[in-house]
């Protein structure tokens, strides 16, 4: 097998202490995708740019103005390294291996033990496409291209179903079955209808399964 081979997850970091070094426009970046993710993220730089510091201003982030020592590393979850100098992020990554803790060094595919994929998010959808960090850029174009061609149905099929989830959940197993298998028939005419008229659907066949 050629080439770095990655396991695909999805981590809940809701709440979670995670740590980015650095304090220029890719951390800045990095920190707002965890923080989409609902982490606790600190920031560890002494300098930051202009959009660092808005995240810093409005309480989004905590930071420690302070240079890197591997002190800073216990307790994480997760590190990412995103600075201009080869030095720090090379320490970042050494001690992140040496203490079991995932890390990322931005750009540098050789010191990583994850990478990030480039996210497309829509509602509860989330579509990851990663080239085994070898060509950032390509994963954002394939990204973008499904972003344009990824109907709106799906969006609000994936809500309605989290919304009648625990309707769904109590139907005897063998109805359950039923069930998804007709959700696994629909087809886009299906999910493109209004949210309104999915959602009375749903309901039908719910209803219609508890009374098997």
């Amino acid at each position: 097998m050629g080439g770095n081979s990655y396991y695909s997850i999805c981590l809940d970091l809701e709440n979670r202490p995670c740590l980015v070094v650095g304090g220029g426009d890719v951390a800045a970046r990095k920190v707002e995708g965890l923080l989409r993710a609902r982490a606790s993220v600190t920031l560890l730089s002494p300098q930051v740019s202009p959009n660092t510091k808005y995240l810093i201003d409005n309480e989004f982030v905590k930071w420690n103005d302070s240079v890197y020592q591997k002190k800073f590393i216990y307790g994480m979850t997760l590190v990412i390294a995103a600075t201009d100098n080869l030095k720090v992020n090379k320490s970042v990554y050494e001690d992140c291996v040496k203490t079991g803790i995932p890390v990322n060094v931005v750009d540098e595919p050789s010191r990583c033990t994850f990478i990030i994929p480039a996210i497309l998010q829509r509602g509860d959808i989330q579509i990851a496409v990663n080239t085994g960090g070898a060509a950032p850029l390509i994963s954002g174009k394939i990204r973008d291209h499904i972003s344009l061609s990824l109907d709106d149905g799906w969006e609000s099929i994936t809500a309605l179903l989290k919304e009648l989830r625990p309707r769904i959940k109590n139907l005897p197993p063998q109805q359950k079955e039923k069930f998804w298998n007709i959700i696994r028939g629909f087809t886009l005419d299906d999910i493109r209808k209004s949210k309104e008229e999915l959602k009375q659907n749903l309901e039908q066949i719910i209803t219609a399964h508890q009374k098997d």
